[in-house]
Formats: C-alpha cells, sequence, structure tokens
C-alpha cells in the first residue's frame, strides 16, 4: 500500500519530533482525534509492509517511534512512495456507493464504480457486498438490469432515510462531506445557495440548527429535490391534520426555500417540513397553541410525579420547564411520526444514568398519555439529563462559589451537548461553565471568559481546550491535568522524566534509559480524577440509626407503615402527623412510591411532620399485594431537607434492580443477616460510584 499525503505528513512529522502530543498535531493540522488515529492505524499498516515496527501512542496522549524507524527516515527524503488521492477506507467507500446510487442522474455501471473509486473490480465488487447487506436494514435492495444499470430498490421513504442517515455517517469520516460534490454530482454554486437559504431560515424562524446539520441540509435537499424532479416522490398517510401543520412557519418556510417553480404535492410538504422540524434545536413557535399548552401541562406533571416518587423538590421549575419545552418541541414530531435519529451518546452513556433513567420512566406517564405511545428510551434518556443537569445547577448556584469562568462549543445540538457539560461539570468542580453554544454562536458573543472547551477546532486567543464529545477516563485525567497547570488557583510542581532521570545517572547507570523514560513520562501524566463526594447520608448511614424489621406473620399494609414509622417517631424524625398522612394518603400501594417493582417508599411532605432524615426498612416475608404482584421490602422516607437524602435514594434505587440481593433479604432469618447484606451492597454499590476507591461508611 502507499501512504497518501495527509499521513506522509503526520508520519514526517513524527519521525522527526515524536515528543509532539496528540493535541498538538490535531490544532496543528486542524484535524480530529479520530483522523489522526485513522492515519497512525495506516501508517502502522505501511510499516509492517515495510517490515518495521509500529509507531505506538502513551497514555499520555504522546508517541513512541522506534529507533529502526527514526533510523531509516530521519535523514533525507525518505522512500515513501505519496499518492495525491485519497485513500477510503472500507465504511467510506460504501457510503460513497450509497450516494451515488441515491443521486445518480444517469446510467451507473461496475465502470463507473471502479473510475470513481480509482480501486480494482474485485474491490469494488466487495463494496457492492457490503453496500447491499448496509441497505438491508433499511428494507431495501440492490438491483442490476443491463437497461438501466446499478440502483436500489425499495419505499420511497426507505431510501431517504438511507440517504440521510448516509449523509450523516459519511460526514463523520475522515473525507468528510468534501467528496459529496464530485461522487453526487453537485454543482458548489447551488450547494451555497441552499446554505444561505437556510441561514436566512434560521434568522425568520428564530431558529438555530446545529453546526453538522447546517453542512448535510443544503446537499439533503438538493438530492432530495433531483428525485423529486425525476418522479421519485413520498406517498405515505402521515397521520396528521394537514391544516395544522400548514400553519406552522416551518410548512411556509418549505415552500420559500424552493423558488423555483416545482409542483409539491402535499405529502411532499409534509415531509420536507417534518425534516426540518425533527432536527431543530430550538424555536419560537413550532406547534398549535392548543397543543404548545398541552404538552407543557403534560410535563409539568411529569416534574410534579417526579417530585412525588423522589422526595425531591426541583427548585426554580419554570426555567427546567422552559428548558424541556425547547427539547420537546422537535422531539414532539420524532415521536409522534416515528422519525428518530440513532444516537450513540445514549449508547455509550445509557448506563450511567440508569437511576435516575428510571425515575424520570416512571414518572413520564403524562406524557405517555400526550404522545399516546411509549417513548423512546433514547427520548427519555435526555429527558433524564435535562433534570439531573438542572438539579445539579441549581445546588451549584446556591453554594455560591466563584470560579473561573469556561464556555462549551458544541456542533452537535442541545442534547448532546448537555452531556458534555455534564461531564465537565464533573471533571472540573473547580470552573463555572456557560451555557453550551454552537460555534457560530461563540464567534457572535464577547465573552469574559479563562478557558474554551470545544469539539471543533476554533479560532481564539483564549486558551483553547479541543475535545471529544465523549471522554474516556485517559482523556479525563490529561484534560484535568492540563487545565489544572493553568488555573490561577492551582500551582502543580513542574516534573519531566527528563529532570529525574539527569539525578538518576549521577548515582547509577541506567540499562534501559528508553523503557524508563516512557514509565516515568505516563507516571507523571497519571492524575487523579476527582472523586464522587458524598455530603448526604448512604444507604447504610441511615439504616444503620434504625432497626431493620422482620414481619413473617402476614402483617397489612397499615400495621407495616405503623411499625416502621414507630422509631423514625422515637428518635424524633418524624411525629404522629406523619404517620397519619401515610395512611390516609396510601391506603393501599399506589405506583409512584415503588420502585422497580420492587421496594415500595412511601413518603410524604416535610410540612406533614417530618423534622429529621431518615429511612426505616421493612422485609415482609409473605409479601403485601400490588397489583398482579407482591412487594416484599419497604422503606418509610422521611426528609426535611430535599437534598440531603438524594445518594441514599438512588443507592436504594440500585438495590431495586438487584433480584437476588432482594431475595437473600427476604430469607434471612435475623436483622443481623439482613445488615450484613446491606452492608455488603452498599460497599459495592459506592466502590463502583469511585472506581473501585472509596467505600461506604
Amino acid at each position: 500500500m502507499n501512504l497518501d499525503e495527509r499521513s506522509n505528513q503526520l508520519f514526517i512529522k513524527l519521525v522527526h519530533n515524536s515528543q509532539l502530543s496528540i493535541r498538538h498535531l490535531m490544532n496543528q493540522y486542524d484535524l480530529s482525534r479520530g483522523q489522526i488515529n485513522y492515519d497512525l492505524k495506516k501508517i502502522n499498516e505501511w510499516l509492517k509492509e515495510n517490515h518495521l515496527p509500529p509507531i505506538e501512542r502513551t497514555k499520555g496522549g504522546l508517541f513512541i517511534v522506534p529507533d529502526d524507524v527514526i533510523g531509516e527516515y530521519a535523514y533525507g527524503v525518505p522512500a515513501v512512495d505519496v499518492q495525491i488521492d485519497y485513500l477510503f477506507s472500507q465504511q467510506e467507500r460504501i457510503y460513497l456507493l450509497e450516494v451515488m446510487l441515491l443521486s445518480k442522474e444517469e446510467y451507473i455501471s461496475l465502470n463507473h464504480f471502479i473510475d470513481a473509486l480509482q480501486l480494482s473490480k474485485n474491490t469494488v465488487l466487495r463494496a457492492l457486498k457490503a453496500v447491499e447487506e448496509d441497505i438491508a436494514s433499511y428494507h431495501l435492495t440492490l438491483q442490476y438490469t443491463r437497461a438501466t444499470g446499478y440502483y436500489i430498490d425499495g419505499d420511497e421513504w426507505y431510501k431517504r432515510q438511507l440517504l440521510r442517515d448516509t449523509l450523516n455517517r459519511l460526514q463523520k469520516t475522515n473525507c468528510g462531506l468534501k467528496t459529496l460534490v464530485e461522487f453526487a454530482q453537485l454543482e458548489e454554486a447551488q450547494v451555497k445557495m441552499y446554505k444561505d437559504r437556510f441561514e436566512k431560515m434560521e434568522e425568520k424562524l428564530e431558529v438555530k440548527f446545529t453546526d453538522e446539520q447546517m453542512e448535510i441540509l443544503p446537499s439533503f435537499y438538493i438530492l432530495i429535490l433531483r428525485r423529486i424532479k425525476k418522479g421519485k416522490k413520498i406517498f405515505y398517510n402521515f397521520e396528521i391534520d394537514f391544516e395544522v401543520l400548514a400553519d406552522t412557519q416551518e410548512f411556509l418556510a418549505v415552500n420559500q426555500l424552493f423558488p423555483e417553480k416545482l409542483a409539491l404535492s402535499e405529502d411532499e410538504k409534509i415531509y420536507l417540513t417534518l425534516q426540518l422540524l425533527a432536527t431543530n434545536v430550538s424555536r419560537s413557535d413550532t406547534l398549535t397553541k392548543n397543543q404548545l399548552s398541552t404538552m407543557s401541562k403534560a410535563i409539568e406533571e411529569v416534574l410534579v410525579l417526579f417530585e412525588q416518587s423522589t422526595a425531591l423538590k426541583i427548585e426554580n421549575k419554570e426555567t427546567l420547564l422552559k428548558q424541556l419545552m425547547t427539547h420537546m418541541r422537535p422531539a414532539y414530531y420524532r415521536i409522534k411520526y416515528h422519525m428518530n435519529f440513532q444516537n450513540h451518546y445514549y449508547d455509550m452513556n445509557r448506563e450511567y444514568l440508569a437511576s435516575l433513567f428510571y425515575l424520570v420512566e416512571k414518572a413520564c406517564t403524562p406524557l405517555t398519555v400526550f404522545f399516546g405511545q411509549e417513548l423512546p428510551d433514547n427520548e427519555l434518556f435526555f429527558i433524564s439529563l435535562f433534570i439531573g443537569g438542572h438539579i445539579i445547577s441549581e445546588k451549584e448556584k446556591k453554594q455560591g462559589v466563584k470560579r473561573e469562568k469556561a464556555a462549551i462549543v458544541c456542533p452537535n445540538g442541545i442534547s448532546v451537548s448537555i452531556l458534555l457539560e455534564k461531564n465537565l461539570r464533573s471533571l472540573l468542580p473547580e470552573i463555572d461553565f456557560l451555557p453550551v453554544m454552537s460555534v457560530r454562536e461563540f464567534y457572535e458573543t464577547d465573552l469574559d471568559i479563562s478557558y474554551v472547551f470545544s469539539v471543533v477546532p476554533l479560532k481564539t486567543e483564549t486558551e483553547l481546550f479541543v475535545i471529544n464529545s465523549y471522554l474516556t477516563e485517559n482523556e479525563k485525567r490529561q484534560l484535568r491535568k492540563r487545565v489544572m497547570k493553568l488555573s490561577k488557583n492551582t500551582e502543580l510542581p513542574q516534573l519531566s522524566p527528563e529532570k529525574i532521570m539527569a539525578v538518576m545517572k549521577k548515582h547509577g547507570a541506567i540499562e534501559d534509559e528508553h523503557g524508563l523514560y516512557y514509565e516515568l513520562l505516563e507516571m507523571i501524566d497519571d492524575v487523579e480524577l476527582p472523586k464522587v463526594e458524598r455530603n448526604t447520608p448512604t444507604l447504610l448511614a441511615l439504616l444503620n440509626e434504625n432497626p431493620i424489621q422482620l414481619f413473617s406473620h402476614g402483617e397489612s399494609w397499615p400495621t407495616v407503615l405503623s411499625k416502621l414509622s414507630e422509631p423514625l417517631v422515637a428518635k424524633k424524625i418524624i411525629d404522629g402527623n406523619y404517620l397519619e398522612h401515610l395512611l390516609l394518603e396510601y391506603p393501599f400501594i399506589p405506583n409512584h412510591i415503588v420502585l422497580r417493582e420492587a421496594i415500595a417508599l412511601p413518603h410524604t411532605e416535610a410540612e406533614n411532620g417530618a423534622w429529621g432524615v431518615g429511612m426505616s426498612l421493612g422485609i415482609v416475608k409473605q409479601g403485601l399485594a400490588y397489583n398482579t404482584k407482591k412487594i416484599y421490602l419497604v422503606v418509610v422516607l422521611a426528609s426535611n431537607d430535599k437534598e440531603k437524602h438524594v445518594d441514599a435514594l438512588m443507592e436504594l434505587m440500585n438495590l431495586a434492580g438487584k433480584q437476588a440481593i432482594i431475595d437473600h433479604l427476604v430469607e434471612a432469618e435475623s436483622e443481623e443477616e439482613a445488615r450484613a447484606y446491606i452492608s455488603e451492597f452498599s460497599e459495592n454499590y459506592w466502590r463502583e460510584q469511585n472506581g473501585n476507591k472509596s467505600k461506604a461508611t
């Protein structure tokens, strides 16, 4: 194989200076981390073909260039056969072939593919086989006839879905969308014209498309327009009141987007309008007033149910409601018309919010009723992010700690951005982060900040950190170290491997200087991440204050409530009024106080007689009737502080999902045995929360 021009350039740079970090290369060449990793893989494959060892990466983001490689190419012109044309990866070939097939204006033969990709016949045939497998998930097939050449057969709806997904995927590859003009036979002037139209649409509709969508939408709409002109039209029952959608500003914008004399059917107008609505990030008016009002009331009910099931009070609820409404406007169309797009951030982080996700899912019944269907998990995930992020933000505001300010720039939209912000807040609690903004908003805003964290390179005089949307543990350590070195409030000792080795050489010989150097480098770069701090009592701490009661004689629900309240009354955590309200509010076990259909959590407002924070656990051997099942664990919760029981609640939520531990508790023959199971569970839970470094107390 040959190295392409970019890979060759990076290779020579590393040969002459292996101490460059990946961040340095990203900034110098305006490349992403993925692009550099991709080039490094190609370089190592080329080295292997030339019987040379590979270039390795350290945990600190530096490179280890073998002496053999340096000796071979450090002086003179390297023996690298530079290929000017870009070498497409296997995935890039698939996407480009799909683009050609979906945008074709003439007969396409095998030779057309060979000429476009500059590959052999067999390689192209393998790529076409991969295309066939890829499009099968869209209910489409790859066909060929002598009369029509290669084409994709199937429903037009799925072809357009494939086209949009392919553009999204192609944008994330190393070659990006710059190949579209050639492979889709687009005119650059036409692409620019449509981009201008979308920018004008933003101003008129008070809309902000994400940076990535602004790159995709012009090409996507041009290609859809091309298909419509060729008679490739949508015929679909949208199950929507056409007049209601026609009242939206986006619907009117579709007509303005195509000023050319083109007769669009109602189905096409609805389709193109929904494409705008489903990818929008924010707008001032999308749904009708009645729909907006109904959805707003449903979200308010969700927040009330969340408060009831968690015994948490959401501060500044109007702000959270406004944020959720901004998110749910485009989500309305994604959910109602099944236009959800796959999101890898949800796949990578759903376990991170497992407990909160369940609580939110349980509280979202009003939205389920509003939509007339269950909400997809990825939509529930983002609602969880908004609620969790708001609770954390309000808590930090109350602390009133003055920190250095930083901006977060992310072109991926609000939902992904809030996840990135949550990770950065956790990683760098010393910094006050401003609301996430797009690239264009960053350039248009005058900011008084110390740092900028961006997922794309930016031109700015402010200290810039280019990061991935999702940070690995090693990336978190490196980022924290770099930020802390620059922080005005933190001073770190400037220790280097060179300084340590210089001292060691004075006192003895070093057999393997090369190996020692990189071990020292990794040791120095190993930065401890902030631990998950517990400022509130754990489940074990609260349960240790009260006896664990075992009920084995078929006690009734009211009896269990009364017995579990007794130790809380004795310690003056609650008074008699609290129990009276529990018995009045819960004559039976309601759904909203049951965690994962396993643990009942009866509780009421602090105003009803809660004077402290406490939990009282009961194990009901014969179970209590709950719907068609039985509940064996009951925890009476009391709290006069909306935050002090949060950690214990999350822990209890996790316990509710551990059926094996629940079975052990039900089978326990004594309080001591039950407490031992709780203790073991709690220790494991907090060890996992803090990366195996802490223990519950």
